[in-house]
């Protein structure tokens, strides 16, 4: 047969009948049933009971259903994809949406809702938190509209890093506030804008530790590498030192205060001239003779070999628009405040211009997220935020680090549910393998957009997972023939034409999901997994806001509130005091760049 040529009508039978698999016991008992009438109308058989028309009917019925099964398969929402999606977590019951639960999207498929619970003591649910994968403008956003819109308006609260700095994000989610009646929620923290920012001091709460900690978490890991590794435990604990001891003041600090006392003695010297005596006046007395050089004075540069760089860091920010939004010692913004009631907090980093010092930022900020989820889990359950708190991380791939390792595993308690979002696995993986498999492995809802490469998308098949399927195939071939017989003086002829189909069946391990159909899936669709065992082709609803509303969030201002001052270190008032000319100039192109 023609290659290019179509498939003959009894080709095309033969192929609906293999798909349809025409031949098992119901379907011979249907056929049965069908032809049984014509033997019961014999004269040797009685025909006054209804025997052979429920015989005729049930045939009849049982054949057009088999013959009608693949035009009532058709998708509900025109797809490439064909994928057959599990039933909703947390169903539909009477015709009203379920509580404390999200809704992901419809079925491609079928049409049906997906719901999803924020934790169901059977199956789990949200608190198990999500991960998000997809290639830019697939539908990401979209997804993360919808499920932000229905937390906020069940009154949950929400920490949104957004890694674009896309000031329509941030319209968005005034229009989403003012919608849900909670526009007094919602807190912004953009060091790229100050005059569009709400004050953030990410060492205004915890212990000496935990705010050590979070700065810490700046140094790249060095745990392959043991001489670093002793270094930074040595800044760690210097500055653990710091800490205690201006927290023993009892006055209020920032970031650029920090900075002033690891380059400068005599700030230094002026933090030991204004403690009590007791524990931390020691222990900072005892750090600056490690600094005394030969002749008795401290010894800056020893200071700054200690310090390992965390100065020039910590003074990034303190200064410039970074210190605008962190150098208030009443800030608008305190996390673990903000968690209990559940406020809206937007963390938008300028990635574009200053995409180190933003993601270093967007590190403090996760650390300070550690310390508030901490203090929440000590709380008597009926006392932690509920709906729980929704972590969404956009472009998580750029600011996430090692120190995540075992948030998922613990923030479950403490009602915070993570939700990072990258463009491919490799975003965390490249961290490393341990962290990228702590992601994957630690939750339950995984949402796969487009993805545009065939490494990513045969990465994500196999995490969907695999099942023994049967791969058939069939073939057909076909020949003619023609022979005549020229040498006989009655011409002989013979035309022959010879056609056959081949069949044949094996199982093997096959994907879900194909990479072709993760390659292909187009805006707007998305393939969902929950647990081990559900799985959901989704077509997600986009939110509609009207016009009213659009022009009511261009009008709202950013909601700041009057602190009571309290008594600050305020180092930098005595910079001239603490910083000679030549330290001064240093730090002035150090904060430029």
């Amino acid at each position: 047969m023609d290659a290019d040529s179509s498939p003959s009508f009894s080709h095309q039978l033969a192929q609906f009948f293999y798909r349809t698999q025409f031949g098992g016991c119901l379907d011979q008992a249907a056929m049965l049933s069908m032809s049984l009438p014509h033997v019961l109308a014999s004269p040797y058989f009685a025909t006054s009971s209804g025997l052979p028309a429920a015989a005729t009917a049930f045939g009849g019925y049982w054949m057009a259903d088999r013959f009608l099964k693949a035009w009532s398969e058709q998708p509900f929402f025109p797809t490439n994809v064909h994928i057959a999606s599990s039933a909703s977590p947390a169903p539909v019951s009477g015709g009203a949406a379920p509580t404390d639960a999200i809704l992901l999207g419809y079925t491609v498929d079928t049409g049906k809702p997906i719901w999803i619970p924020y934790n169901d003591p059977k199956i789990g649910g949200l608190t198990q938190h999500i991960l998000g994968v997809g290639a830019t403008g697939v539908g990401k956003t979209v997804m993360g509209f919808n499920i932000l819109a229905q937390h906020i308006q069940q009154g949950g609260g929400i920490l949104w890093i957004d890694g674009k700095l896309a000031f329509e994000n941030y319209e968005m989610l005034k229009q989403l506030a003012i919608r849900c009646g909670r526009e007094r929620d919602l807190l912004v923290i953009n060091p790229g804008d100050p005059t569009r920012s709400n004050t953030y001091n990410p060492c205004c709460f915890g212990d000496p530790d935990e705010i050590a900690d979070r700065y810490i978490g700046l140094i790249p890991s060095t745990e392959t590498n043991a001489g670093a590794d002793h270094y930074k435990q040595q800044v760690k604990t210097a500055l653990n030192i710091l800490i205690e001891a201006v927290q023993s003041t009892g006055r209020a600090f920032n970031s650029l205060d920090l900075a002033i006392l690891m380059q400068s003695p005599r700030a230094m010297k002026y933090l030991d001239s204004i403690m009590q005596d007791g524990n931390p006046r020691r222990q900072l007395q005892m750090l600056m003779e490690g600094f005394r050089g030969a002749d008795g004075n401290i010894d800056i540069k020893k200071m700054k070999d200690t310090f390992l760089g965390m100065a020039g860091r910590l003074f990034t920010f303190g200064s410039g628009r970074f210190g605008q939004v962190t150098n208030s010692y009443t800030p608008d913004v305190r996390l673990l405040d903000a968690m209990l009631s559940r406020k809206l907090v937007l963390l938008q980093l300028p990635t574009m211009n200053k995409d180190l010092s933003a993601t270093n930022f967007a590190k403090l900020m996760m650390g300070d997220l550690r310390t508030a989820s901490a203090h929440v889990q000590a709380l008597p359950k009926e006392e932690r935020p509920w709906p729980p708190t929704l972590g969404w991380f956009d472009e998580a791939g750029s600011y996430i680090s090692t120190s995540w390792n075992r948030m998922f595993e613990q923030l479950r308690d403490a009602h915070v549910i993570l939700a990072p979002y990258a463009q491919t696995l490799a975003n965390f993986t490249a961290i490393t393998d341990e962290l990228g498999q702590m992601i994957m492995g630690n939750t339950r809802l995984k949402l796969f957009f487009e993805l545009g490469t065939q490494e990513s998308a045969a990465e994500v098949a196999d995490l969907i997972g695999k099942y023994r399927g049967v791969m058939r195939s069939m073939a057909s071939s076909g020949s003619t023939s023609e022979s005549v017989n020229s040498l006989r003086m009655a011409p002989e002829a013979g035309i022959g034409n010879v056609s056959g189909q081949t069949f044949t069946e094996r199982e093997e391990e096959m994907h879900l999901v194909t990479p072709d159909d993760l390659k292909k899936l187009g805006r707007g669709n998305c393939i969902a997994t929950f647990g081990g065992a559900s799985i959901f082709h989704l077509r997600i609803p986009q939110i509609q806001i009207s016009e009213e509303i659009v022009e009511m969030a261009k009008a709202l201002p950013l909601n700041r509130f009057a602190h009571e001052e309290p008594a600050g270190l305020n180092l930098f008032r005595r910079y001239d005091d603490f910083v000679d000319r030549r330290e001064r100039e240093a730090n002035a192109s150090m904060a430029e760049h």
